[in-house]
């Protein structure tokens, strides 16, 4: 969709392997610049920030109160950031449509219906 991807270590080796153009960025204990500068300089508009482990850590908790204080988007699980993804999709299609959550809901339950009758 034409947005520039900043992503750490791990996720930029990732999304290489992948072919996925994107630009590497420290974490904040790798020293500056760093995401939280990023953020800071409003150089980031989307932060898809999924945690590993069960204990926070200092990157992840400075990355959300950032973007808290600084009024960016933050999706912290793969299924947001593709939830997220496919309603830009949408809205620069130029088709968004509002429905109940009722409706999804009752969408999800035919297709468990269909596929415990198969």
């Amino acid at each position: 969709m034409g947005f520039e991807i900043l992503a750490t270590a791990g996720t930029s080796r990732f999304l290489d392997h992948h072919r996925v153009a994107n630009r590497r960025i420290n974490k904040v204990r790798e020293g500056r610049p760093h995401v939280v500068d990023a953020i800071k300089n409003g150089q980031i508009a989307l932060i898809i920030n999924t945690p590993s482990g069960r204990r926070p850590r200092a990157d992840e908790a400075a990355i959300r109160i950032n973007a808290v204080a600084h009024g960016i988007p933050l999706v912290t699980t793969a299924t947001a950031a593709e939830a997220v993804a496919e309603g830009i999709a949408v809205l620069r299609a130029g088709r968004p449509e509002a429905r109940p959550i009722q409706e999804y809901h009752a969408e999800t339950l035919r297709g468990v219906s269909r596929a415990t009758n198969l």
